[in-house]
C-alpha cells in the first residue's frame, strides 16, 4: 500500500483533514520498532541473510510511514545546475557600488531568499559570497575598487551575521567555517588578488569574521589551510599584473581606524578665525594622494559617512563669510571654504546627493548640491540656477574685478559669489558672441576664475553641461565650445603650495581637474536615436554591455554603473525586454540556465518595478499576441517561466524594496502607473475584479497591495490562456508556470500557488494526463486548508482516474 503514490498521497493530506487519527497512526508506527528490536533478538541466533531479514523489512515500513509526514518527495532535475554565484553577483554588486552607505537589511533579505528559493546551502551562499568580493577587488578601476576593499574587509562579516541570523534552517553551525573552507578551492583566484593586494587577503577578511561566526580554532584551520597553499607556491614567485598597479589593501583598514581620529578632531575644533590655519593642514592631509578615497570608501563601510559629511558641511558653512578679518585670515578662510567645497563635491559624485543629510537644509553647498550639481549621470535643470539667488551687483563687481585682473578674498561673501557664478560666465560668453571680449582676455578670464577659488570651474562647469543639456537653440557647435571651456578649466596651471596668498593650491587644484573630469563625462557622444538595423540606440548600446557581461560572467565596475544608468534611461519595460531577449537568443541549454541567473540577479536593480513590467506587460503581450509565439518554446519558454517564478517568489517572500538604480520621491505613484498604465496589453483592474483590497484614503496601494493583485492577475491570464482544447506553445508554458512553483518548494511554493483555480488545474490533467506526475499535483495546493485539501484529492483522483482508464483501454 505504502508503495502506491496515490494511496500515499492521499494519506498525507488525510493527515491533514483528521490530526488526530494521524497521530494515532505515527504513534502505532513507532511502536514497530520495539518490535524491530525483538525480531532482532531471534534472528540474531539464526543464519538468515541479513538483507532479506524481517527486520530489515520493518525497517523499510518504519521508514516509509515516516515519509509521509512530510509527503512524497519530488525527483529533482538530473540536470547540472549554474553556480550560485551567477544569482548573487548583480545584487552584491548593486549594492556595494551603487548604495555603499545601506545597512544591508535589503541585501541580506534578498539573498536569503535567493539561497532558498533555489535549494542551496548556507555554506555554498558564504563561500560564492567571498568569491565574488574577490572578484571585484581583481577589476581593473582603480580608484572604485576601494569600495570592494573596504566592503570584504569592514563589511562582509556584517552582512553573513545578518544573513545567519534571518536564515531559519537546521544547517547554520559550522556553515560560515565550511564556506570559507569551500572558497580556498579557488586557489587561483585568491593568489591573483594578493598579487594585487599585496597582502594575505584570505587571511585579512577570515580575522574580520566574529568568533560567534568563525571560532578560533576554525579560523585557526582556515588561516593554516592557506598557509599549506602559499609554502607549496614559495617556489614561484606571484606578481601583479603589469597592465594594472597593486595597492596596499591594509591601507583600508589603517583608514578604518584614522578615520574615528580625523571625526574626533573635527568634533574638538570651533570655527573661530584663530582655527582656520590648523583645519586647513588636518583637511590637506585628508586629501593627500589617495586617502581621501580610501577614508570614504571606510566610512562608507563602517557608517561613518554622514558624520564625516556633517562635519564638512558645517565647516563649508562656517568661512563662507566673515564681518571682519586681517588679509591672512581672509586667505585661510578663502582656502578653507574652496578645499571643503571641493572635497563636498568629490563625495556626492562618489554616492549621489542623497549622501547629504536630510536635516542640514541651510547653507550655500547643501543648495547648490540638490538644485544644481551636475552628478554621474544626472545633469539638473537649467531653470534651478535661478533659485540660487545670485545679485545682479555682485555680478557687475566680479567682472570688474577680473578685467582689472584680481579678485579681492577680505570680508567677501563665499555663498554668494558662487550663486552669481553662472550670470558671470553668461555674461563673458555675451561679450565674446558680441565680439566685445576678445580671444586673448577670454582666455585670461578663464585664468582668472581659476586663480584664487578652485569651486569657481566647479559651479561654472555645472551650469555650462545644464545649458548643453537644457538650453534653447542647443546645437553641435555650441557643445564643441562648451567641452573647449571645461578643457580650458581642467588644464589651468596648477600652481606651487608654497605660495603663502594661496594655501594648498596645487592640491586643490588637482583636486578641481579629477572633478571636473567626471562632469566632462555628461557631455559625451549622444545616443543615435537608432542604428543601420533599427534598433533603439539604447538597445546597441545595451548589447556592447552585456557583451563584456557575458564574457566576463560577472558584473564589472563600470558595467554595474552602466546597467543602472540604462535602466534608469530606458524604464522598466524596455529593461526587461532587452534583457528576456538575451535569454530568448541563447541556444543551448547551459546557456540559457545560466542567462537566466545573471537576469534574475539583474533584475534586482529594481526587483518590484522590473517584475511588475514582466507581469503585466511582456508577458501578457506574448501570451495573448499571435507573435513571439517561439519564446515560449524550449528550452526559452521553461526559462521565462523560471525567471518569473523566481521574481515573484523574491517578491513575495521578501520585505518591501527599493530601487537600487535611485530613490525617488514618486515611487509608489510610479508603481501604481506601472499597474494600470493606458498601453497596459490587459488591463490589471479588469484581472483582479473579483479581489477585495483595501485602498487608503487617496486611493493609493502600496507596494505589497500592487504585487498581489499582479500575482492574481497573472494566474487569472494564465487560466484564460491554458482554457484551449489543443495544445499549444501557450499551454505548455502554463505547465512549466506550475511546476517551476513547486520546484521552489517550503512555503514559498503555497505563496506562488494560492490564486490556482482548481479548474485550471483539471483541464490540464484532461489535456495531458502524463504531464503532472503524482508529486507535483499534491502540491499544487495547500494542504493547511480545507478547500486546498479538497483540491488536491480531486485533482489527484481526475489523474487516476484518467490514467487508469488509458492503460485499460490500451
Amino acid at each position: 500500500m505504502l508503495k502506491d503514490k496515490f494511496i500515499s498521497s492521499l494519506v498525507y493530506v488525510g493527515g491533514f483533514e483528521d490530526i488526530e487519527k494521524h497521530q494515532d497512526f505515527m504513534l502505532a508506527s513507532s511502536g514497530l520498532n520495539n518490535v524491530s528490536e525483538q525480531v532482532y533478538k531471534l534472528e540474531s541466533e539464526s543464519d538468515e541473510n541479513p538483507e532479506n531479514s524481517l527486520q530489515a523489512r520493518i525497517q523499510a515500513i518504519i521508514q516509509s510511514v515516516r515519509s509521509l509526514q512530510s509527503g512524497i518527495q519530488i525527483s529533482k532535475d538530473n540536470e547540472t545546475k549554474p553556480s550560485l554565484i551567477f544569482s548573487i553577483q548583480s545584487v552584491l554588486s548593486f549594492d556595494v557600488l551603487l548604495e555603499p552607505t545601506s545597512d544591508l537589511s535589503q541585501l541580506a533579505g534578498q539573498l536569503v531568499v535567493i539561497m532558498n528559493i533555489r535549494g542551496a546551502k548556507l555554506s555554498d551562499l558564504v563561500c560564492e559570497l567571498t568569491r565574488c568580493c574577490l572578484l571585484g577587488m581583481n577589476d581593473q578601476d582603480r580608484q572604485e575598487v576601494l569600495r570592494w576593499d573596504a566592503f570584504t574587509l569592514l563589511k562582509l562579516h556584517k552582512l553573513v551575521d545578518r544573513i545567519v541570523h534571518e536564515y531559519k534552517g537546521k544547517d547554520v553551525e559550522g556553515s560560515v567555517y565550511r564556506g570559507l573552507d569551500q572558497l580556498l578551492q579557488y586557489s587561483a583566484l585568491l593568489d591573483m588578488t594578493d598579487a594585487k593586494c599585496n597582502a594575505n587577503t584570505f587571511d585579512l577578511f577570515v580575522k574580520s569574521f566574529p568568533s560567534e561566526l568563525v571560532t578560533e580554532n576554525e579560523s585557526k584551520l582556515l588561516i593554516s589551510g592557506r598557509a599549506e597553499q602559499l609554502k607549496e607556491k614559495q617556489q614561484f614567485e606571484i606578481k601583479g599584473s603589469k597592465f594594472s598597479e597593486s595597492r596596499d589593501v591594509t591601507m583600508t583598514l589603517k583608514a578604518d581606524s584614522t578615520l574615528h581620529t580625523i571625526i574626533r578632531t573635527f568634533e574638538n575644533t570651533s570655527m573661530e578665525q584663530h582655527e582656520f590655519e590648523n583645519l586647513l593642514s588636518v583637511m590637506f592631509h585628508i586629501v593627500k594622494g589617495s586617502s581621501f578615497d580610501l577614508l570614504l570608501s571606510a566610512a562608507a563601510s563602517n557608517g561613518a559617512l554622514t558624520s564625516l559629511v556633517t562635519k564638512l558641511l558645517l565647516f563649508n558653512k562656517g568661512c563662507q563669510e566673515s564681518m571682519g578679518e586681517s588679509n591672512k585670515v581672509a586667505q585661510n578662510r578663502a582656502a578653507l571654504f574652496d578645499v571643503t567645497f571641493l572635497m563636498l563635491v568629490h563625495v556626492v559624485q562618489c554616492f549621489s546627493v542623497s549622501v547629504l543629510p536630510p536635516e542640514i537644509q541651510d547653507g550655500f553647498f547643501p543648495r547648490w548640491a540638490r538644485l544644481c550639481m551636475t552628478e554621474p549621470g544626472h545633469v539638473k535643470p537649467l531653470e534651478a540656477f535661478k533659485q540660487l539667488g545670485g545679485e545682479e551687483s555682485l555680478v557687475d563687481g566680479l567682472l570688474q574685478q577680473m578685467m582689472q585682473g584680481e579678485i579681492r578674498t577680505q570680508v567677501i561673501k563665499w555663498n554668494l559669489v558662487c550663486a552669481s557664478l553662472h550670470d558671470v560666465m553668461k555674461e563673458i560668453l555675451l561679450g565674446v558672441e558680441m565680439e566685445t571680449i576678445n580671444s586673448e582676455t577670454y582666455n585670461r578670464l578663464i585664468l582668472q576664475l581659476c586663480s584664487k577659488l578652485c569651486c569657481f570651474p566647479i559651479c561654472i562647469s555645472s551650469w555650462l553641461i545644464s545649458s548643453a543639456h537644457f538650453g534653447a537653440g542647443e546645437d553641435e557647435m555650441s557643445r564643441r565650445s562648451i567641452i573647449s571651456t571645461l578643457e580650458k578649466f581642467i588644464n589651468s596651471p596648477g600652481g606651487e603650495d608654497t605660495d603663502t596668498s594661496r594655501p594648498f593650491y596645487s592640491k586643490r587644484n588637482t583636486m578641481m581637474v579629477n572633478i571636473l573630469k567626471k562632469m566632462k563625462r555628461e557631455m559625451g557622444e549622444k545616443i543615435l536615436p537608432e542604428d543601420n538595423a533599427g534598433k533603439s540606440g539604447l538597445s546597441v548600446w545595451f548589447d556592447k554591455v552585456w557583451d563584456g557581461i557575458w564574457e566576463n560572467q560577472v558584473l564589472s565596475i563600470s558595467s554595474t554603473k552602466e546597467i543602472a544608468r540604462l535602466h534608469t534611461t530606458g524604464g522598466t519595460h524596455w529593461f526587461v525586454h532587452v534583457l528576456v531577449e538575451k535569454i530568448t537568443s541563447q541556444v543551448y541549454s547551459h546557456d540559457v540556465q545560466r542567462c537566466t541567473e545573471m537576469v534574475f540577479s539583474m533584475l534586482h536593480i529594481d526587483l518590484a518595478g522590473n517584475t511588475l513590467s514582466l507581469l503585466l506587460y511582456l508577458l501578457p503581450s506574448i501570451l495573448t499576441g499571435v507573435s513571439n509565439k517561439d519564446v515560449l518554446c524550449y528550452p526559452a519558454g521553461r526559462a521565462l517561466a523560471k525567471l518569473t517564478v523566481s521574481c515573484l517568489a523574491a517578491l513575495l517572500t521578501s520585505k518591501p524594496c527599493s530601487p537600487y538604480s535611485g530613490k525617488r520621491k514618486l515611487r509608489m505613484g510610479e508603481l501604481d502607473d506601472l499597474c494600470n498604465n493606458q498601453t497596459q496589453p490587459v488591463k490589471l483592474r479588469k484581472l483582479t475584479a473579483s479581489e477585495s483590497i483595501q485602498v487608503a484614503a487617496d486611493g493609493s496601494l502600496t507596494q505589497e497591495q500592487l504585487i498581489h493583485q499582479a500575482h492574481v492577475g497573472l494566474f487569472t491570464l494564465l487560466r484564460g490562456v491554458a482554457l484551449e482544447s489543443t495544445l499549444s506553445p501557450k499551454l505548455e508554458f502554463v505547465s512549466c508556470i506550475l511546476e517551476e512553483c513547486v520546484q521552489v518548494g517550503g512555503e514559498e511554493s503555497l505563496l506562488l500557488l494560492n490564486p490556482l483555480s482548481l479548474d485550471l488545474v483539471q483541464h490540464l490533467i484532461k489535456l495531458q494526463p502524463n504531464r503532472f506526475s503524482v508529486e507535483v499535483i499534491l502540491r499544487l495546493f495547500d494542504p493547511n486548508l480545507p478547500q486546498g485539501r479538497r483540491n488536491a484529492v480531486s485533482a489527484l483522483c481526475l489523474h487516476r482516474n484518467i490514467r487508469a482508464k488509458n492503460v485499460s483501454e490500451s
